[in-house]
């Protein structure tokens, strides 16, 4: 199973768009506490501490991990490049795929 959130469709949901873009540790921090009951404070904090020495990927690659493991998605080589180019695309994926699965546990929207 792949990803219902695409990468690049950060636009398909502007609020979640908004938000990463505003305030990108904030949303890391509420998907990690969504995906491993990870503290929301402390995910956001870790990763914007690591973001200072450029290295946010490697905790980011984690919780993307933790995401395709909680709902069978297939694993991606292109993870690293994702969390270290995209960073605000993939964290922004990660929301809408959250969003997508709580309202349709399932895994299927009704457009998709």
């Amino acid at each position: 199973m792949i990803f219902l959130a695409g990468l690049c469709e950060c636009f398909n949901d502007c609020g979640i768009c908004c938000y990463g873009w505003c305030c990108t540790p904030c949303l890391f921090g509420e998907n990690a506490e969504k995906i491993d009951g990870t503290n929301c404070i402390a995910a956001g904090l870790i990763w914007w501490l690591l973001t200072s020495v450029s290295c946010c990927c490697v905790y980011h690659m984690g919780k993307r991990k933790a995401l395709r493991q909680r709902y069978g998605l297939e694993e991606g080589c292109g993870d690293c490049l994702t969390t270290t180019f995209c960073v605000g695309c993939a964290i922004c994926q990660e929301a809408r795929e959250l969003k997508i699965r709580e309202k349709y546990p399932a895994g299927k929207s009704k457009d998709r």
